[in-house]
């Protein structure tokens, strides 16, 4: 009798034994190692006016400056194109902005200046509507912007007296300095892309301009494109 109660206890240690919960001998040992995620696309959104449209282009739909720059961007980045000709920035902060805010994008190109100026606004509403465009990009989204600004806009004026170029051309850099002021204030959040310079290079390259001898050809915006690509290398912008 003692042999069989023996034999019994031995067989439920052993069915304890090998049952029993294991202790572990630590964290490493039982976390299993994470799944890698893959990260969302980056999202890329252009508010502008005719220049983003693509008038001038042979093809606006595809030879945009700002198709070209998606085009650079990683494969699978998602394009919110905003633009309609001749917008103001006020309006775009109208019908444009909210968009763009609702796109939730990475990187914004914003080039609304020209219009403004041609058409009459004071640089100080100009102002305060970039701040409005600025303050909401950075308070609601996680976006770098990419901030263009006037270019010499009077190598285009071969007619105009000298004393009106010069004229034009004073307040182009009073504008400019004003908006890079304004894009100061929010770090780097917000990078210039100085048009101003690289202008004269119409001088040596006519086909840079349309026929409309106002917007950039297909070559033009190609050159723009890359001037802004090399902004946006330059910086990092794309980088999370």
């Amino acid at each position: 009798m003692a042999a069989v109660v023996g034999v019994i206890l031995l067989t439920i240690f052993a069915w304890a034994w090998a049952v029993r919960r294991p202790v572990p001998l630590d964290n490493a040992s039982t976390q299993t190692a994470p799944t890698p995620t893959e990260s969302p696309p980056l999202v890329y959104a252009a508010i502008g006016a005719s220049d983003v449209v693509g008038v001038g282009a042979d093809d606006p739909v595809s030879q945009s400056w700002v198709n070209l720059v998606h085009h650079y961007m990683p494969e699978g980045t998602r394009f919110v194109r905003l633009a309609r000709s001749g917008i103001t920035l006020h309006q775009a902060n109208e019908v444009e902005l909210p968009l763009a805010v609702a796109a939730q994008p990475d990187v914004v190109t914003l080039w609304n200046c020209v219009n403004d100026a041609l058409q009459g606004v004071s640089l100080p509403t100009y102002l305060q509507d970039l701040n409005v465009t600025l303050s909401r990009l950075v308070k609601e989204t996680k976006a770098r912007v990419v901030l263009l600004n006037m270019p010499d806009i009077t190598i285009l004026m071969n007619q105009a007296d000298p004393a009106q170029r010069d004229l034009i051309r004073g307040g182009i850099v009073q504008w400019n300095k004003a908006m890079s002021e304004t894009a100061a204030a929010y770090g780097d959040r917000v990078a210039i892309v100085d048009l101003f310079p690289i202008s004269a290079e119409i001088l040596a390259h006519p086909e840079y301009i349309s026929p409309d001898h106002f917007h950039p050809s297909t070559s033009g915006y190609r050159r723009l494109a890359d001037v802004v690509w090399d902004a946006i290398k330059r910086d990092r912008l794309l980088e999370r």
